[in-house]
């Protein structure tokens, strides 16, 4: 008989091979990822000028949550890449957080993902991809009101395996009562076994509409909202080079580290500086439940003034943000005020041009 290899050897006799109803089961020793097939069905074929060609059609199980995946793959008779094209559906994230210590990250990441992708490898290198990827679920992201709801999540974007990059070329999320457009970009940092170690971010939304009942006094439209940074899944740690969230009348650009800690809200230390603002316009972006005292004094008392530049310091342990009130010295905010029109008691005639 002949022997069947990753390779296809000019002499061989065979044109065709298949498997139906196959059960399989597949342990990815670098990462521990134990993936079994229940029904797998699997067909390779010589095709014209010696290249094998392969088709893979298999339900799978990861710690027990089934996906789909179908495949199609070209082999070629000398040393060129191996190229194909393969699409997944019903991968649930948490499922790969449970399964594999290296992808432990996940375990908040309750998203059920479809992708399709096309690549080329050598050997067990990547060389470059395109892909498309949409998920819906949920992201434990630490908030007090529970996970965040993700209605819809659509990427298309590259892999460049020479660089170790994913581009970001086009994306939509709406997700919590949030609608925008994403672009971006990671660059990826592995350890002598493959094993991420960092990944360095630089992404972008614009487009942005926020209509979010309880969180905001009303529906809300922002230019854009950018960060630059790093993503360290050992230590759970994003490092925020800098960020910006600016539209209408806000303007706010901040650095500094946010720790995710599971079961609790994220350890959050972050200095930065929002432009000067008016008071009025202030309170369009000002999200119910923070500083209520403030918000209802400025709201019924300040009809005039400009507020800023504000300089903010947050010192927030894991868990702080889950309580009622902030301890003393959690969160430090520089406030100069100008032009302001403040009714100081009730009755009397208005303070004006208070600074």
């Amino acid at each position: 008989a002949d022997q069947l290899s990753l390779h296809n050897d000019k002499n061989s006799t065979l044109q065709a091979f298949a498997v139906r109803n196959a059960r399989l089961a597949f342990l990815d020793q670098p990462t521990g990822l134990f993936v079994v097939a229940p029904a797998a069905n699997f067909h390779v074929a010589t095709a014209q000028g010696g290249d094998l060609k392969a088709n893979l059609d298999a339900t799978v199980e990861i710690a027990g949550k089934p996906a789909h995946v179908t495949g199609e793959f070209t082999l070629p008779a000398k040393k060129a890449p191996v190229t194909g094209a393969v699409e997944v559906t019903g991968l649930d994230l948490r499922a790969l957080g449970r399964d594999a210590k290296a992808f432990q990250s996940m375990n908040g990441v309750g998203l059920v993902v479809g992708m399709s992708a096309s690549f080329a490898m050598q050997g067990a290198h990547l060389l470059n991809a395109e892909f498309g990827v949409g998920a819906k679920g949920t992201l434990d992201l630490g908030l007090k009101r529970g996970p965040l709801a993700v209605n819809s999540l659509q990427i298309a974007g590259r892999y460049d395996g020479h660089f170790d990059r994913i581009l970001i070329d086009d994306g939509t999320l709406d997700a919590g009562g949030a609608k925008a457009h994403i672009t971006g970009r990671a660059d990826l940092s592995r350890d002598p076994q493959g094993l991420l170690t960092r990944l360095t971010f630089e992404t972008q939304m614009d487009k942005i509409a926020l209509a979010m009942p309880g969180v905001l006094p009303a529906p809300v439209a922002l230019r854009v909202v950018s960060a630059r940074g790093s993503y360290v899944p050992g230590a759970r740690d994003i490092v925020l080079d800098h960020a910006e969230i600016a539209g209408g009348a806000l303007d706010v650009g901040g650095a500094g580290t946010i720790t995710l800690v599971s079961g609790k809200a994220p350890a959050v230390e972050l200095k930065g500086q929002m432009s000067s603002i008016g008071v009025r316009d202030l309170l369009h972006y000002w999200p119910i439940g923070v500083g209520e005292g403030a918000r209802g004094w400025i709201e019924k008392n300040m009809a005039a003034g400009t507020m800023g530049p504000v300089a903010f310091e947050t010192h927030f342990p894991a868990g702080l943000l889950d309580e009622s009130q902030l301890p003393d010295g959690a969160l430090k905010i520089t406030v100069p005020l100008s032009g302001a029109e403040v009714n100081y008691i009730q009755g009397l005639t208005h303070i004006t041009q208070l600074r």
